[in-house]
């Protein structure tokens, strides 16, 4: 969550401070394509072309999982870059990277909590999805999609099984 965090504040400050029309057209379009295509399935396709180990997984979850903290953080430095601080520290001289980095960062830090715990809980769903497919975390590391995977076949007698790993799954989202 902390990659797909600071890959979204990068994007989403720069693009949404810089203001520039290409840069905004490009941020635009990826989410654009990213939110159109299902994120499990980006994720399930990422995580098959690179393999079954722990890193590639991450980052199949990063690399679609930013886009929602880029839009949020995009239009929220849009909206401050035209604030009275802004204003004011550009009269006085600062320069951008001061700008964002003293005046816009601070001001973002309020959203960053709440982008985690939404993403903390997406992440933990398409771990569980990309493990009950069978290309999540191998081995013997316990994973609830693991676990659902294998009471699959037994659920008819060990109802039990299955529900464990459910009520789990579902109680932490």
């Amino acid at each position: 969550e902390a990659l797909v965090l600071l890959i979204g504040l990068a994007v989403g400050a720069a693009s949404g401070y810089l203001s520039n029309r290409l840069l905004s057209f490009l941020t635009e379009s990826i989410g654009a394509v990213a939110l159109a295509l299902p994120f499990l399935l980006l994720a399930l396709v990422t995580a098959t072309i690179f393999s079954s180990r722990d890193l590639p997984l991450i980052l199949a979850v990063a690399s679609v999982g930013w886009v929602y903290s880029m839009r949020i953080i995009r239009r929220e430095v849009s909206r401050l870059r035209g604030g009275l601080p802004v204003v004011a520290a550009l009269s006085w001289g600062f320069s951008s990277r001061d700008i964002v980095l003293k005046i816009i960062l601070p001001r973002l830090f309020y959203i960053l909590p709440s982008l985690a715990l939404f993403g903390i809980a997406e992440i933990i769903t398409i771990e569980a999805g990309l493990s009950f497919f069978g290309i999540g975390v191998i081995g013997g590391t316990p994973s609830l999609g693991g676990m659902l995977l294998e009471a699959r076949t037994l659920t008819v007698s060990f109802w039990w099984l299955a529900a464990g790993p459910s009520l789990v799954l579902m109680s932490l989202v």
